[in-house]
């Protein structure tokens, strides 16, 4: 997940995923925790909220969980996400407070 995290959450804003819900829960909170703690150190483009990134990972299914802990050295988005666990690592984005401004 070194560049997955923030490659996911950076190509968010062109793919729009329609499915809602999570089959919350379980899954492993140490995975969970490999999870926010990664998205924590190797987002470059801004300062994570900790807090929400957790709270964002915790709506993901159990299998999710698992699919991306297992390549979190992953260039590209894993097969077999969910749309829900698209759609969640989306919600990433609102976790990150960016560094940079858009200019108009």
């Amino acid at each position: 997940m070194k560049k997955y995290a923030t490659a996911i959450v950076v190509g968010m804003f062109a793919l729009t995923a329609t499915a809602c819900g999570s089959d919350s829960g379980g899954g492993g909170d140490d995975a969970r925790d490999r999870l926010v703690a990664s998205f924590v150190a190797d987002n470059e483009a801004g300062s994570v909220d900790e807090t929400c990134a957790r709270e964002a990972i915790d709506r993901l299914s159990n299998d999710d969980v698992e699919i991306i802990a297992a390549n979190l050295d992953a260039d590209d988005v894993p097969d077999g996400l969910s749309p829900e666990a698209i759609t969640i690592l989306g919600d990433l984005i609102g976790c990150i407070e960016f560094d940079f401004e858009l200019e108009e």
